[in-house]
This record gives structure tokens, sequence and C-alpha cells, in this order.
């Protein structure tokens, strides 16, 4: 585990510091990285597997400890870009429970393999396939919260301008709406989407 744990320190600090770069070019950098960690964890686990020699093993065991820092540092950091700011140490503890939950059963699971008989390649593969399945996960996180990350970057100078326009207190003076961060309408979507008052010449809701 030495050199799984070199490599999972290198990787988290070069993981951050590729997010925090990459976000600066686009809204889904930080899930970009994560799935790039995770695509890298991927032919690790398979050449582990089939290492023919302990020399060979550690150099895939290197590349996992990489993958699996991109992929662990940003965690965090997507959960707050995607959930609001009164759920997040909820959704973060449900992650935690789940992640160490599941690698629990699955390290007894594959101990109860070994004690069978069943070989290091084939667990190995079927870890592989396992994380080949899971890699779906961030691409559907780019397509669904990627266009929402963006559009909450791009009206935030918008909204605090409104403020100053009304004499509010920042981002919370007009109160907390469903559809985002101000009730008055000037950051809500959907039904509460904004609309010019003809009659008192302020914000109202449709």
């Amino acid at each position: 585990t030495l050199w799984l744990t070199v490599a999972s320190m290198a990787g988290v600090l070069a993981g951050g510091a590729l997010a925090d770069r990459w976000m600066q070019r686009a809204s889904r950098g930080r899930i970009y990285t994560s799935a790039l960690g995770v695509a890298m964890m991927i032919p690790a686990l398979l050449g582990v597997g089939a290492s023919p020699t302990l020399g060979v093993a550690i150099v895939f065991l290197l590349l996992y400890g990489v993958g699996w820092g991109f992929f662990d540092c940003n965690n965090m950091p997507i959960l707050c870009q995607i959930v609001r700011p009164e759920l997040r140490a909820t959704g973060y503890g449900l992650m935690n429970l789940v992640s160490i939950t599941m690698g629990g059963l699955f390290t007894a699971k594959i101990g109860a393999l070994r004690d069978a008989g069943v070989s290091p390649t084939l667990i190995f593969s079927a870890c592989a396939l396992l994380v080949f399945h899971n890699h779906l996960l961030p691409q559907g996180l780019c397509r669904r919260f990627g266009q929402r990350a963006r559009h909450q970057i791009g009206r935030r100078p918008a909204l605090e301008a409104h403020h100053q326009r009304h004499g509010l207190a920042g981002p919370a003076g007009c109160g907390r709406g469903r559809g985002g961060l101000c009730k008055c309408g000037a950051e809500s979507g959907g039904k509460g989407q904004r609309q010019r008052s003809a009659t008192q010449g302020g914000w109202g809701h449709q």
C-alpha cells in the first residue's frame, strides 16, 4: 500500500490543480477531472490483476493511485457545485456513508472469493468492469448539471446588480426561493420566472 498511498497523494495535488485550471475554461472542469481519474483506474485494475512481476504491479498501482487522487479530491467541490448550500453537508454525509459501506462489503466479498480459490486476475477484471460501468456516472453529471452550473455562474453579476439597485443586502436580501437564490425572481427559474411589473415598477412572479 505504500506505492498506492504515495501516488494518491500526488494525484490529489495534481488533480486539484488541474480541476481548478479546467474550471476557468469550462463549468464542467471538475467533473471532467474526476472522470479522467476514473478512466485511469480501469486499466490500472486490469494491469494489477494480470501483472507477471511485482515491478509491473507497482507501476499499475501508481497509476491507480494517481487516478484515485484525481477522483477523490473533486468529490466535495463537485457536490458544492451542483447542490444547494443548505443540503451540502447532508449530501456529503450520504456519499461517505455509501462509500464506506460498499467498501467494507466488497472487501469481505473479495476476501471470500480468494479463499474460494478465485484467481486475482478474474477478481481485478471484475472490479475494472464495475469501475467502467460507474464511469458513466460522471458523464451523466456533465450532461445534467454542466449547463445548470454555467447558468448559475453567469447570472450572479446580474443578481448583484439587481440588489444594488433595490438597496438589498447580498444574495439573500430578497429571501430564498425554490428556483434559485433570490425569491424576488432575479435568479429564479421555471414557474417563478421574473417579469417586470408595469404597474409597480418592481420585480414580480408569473
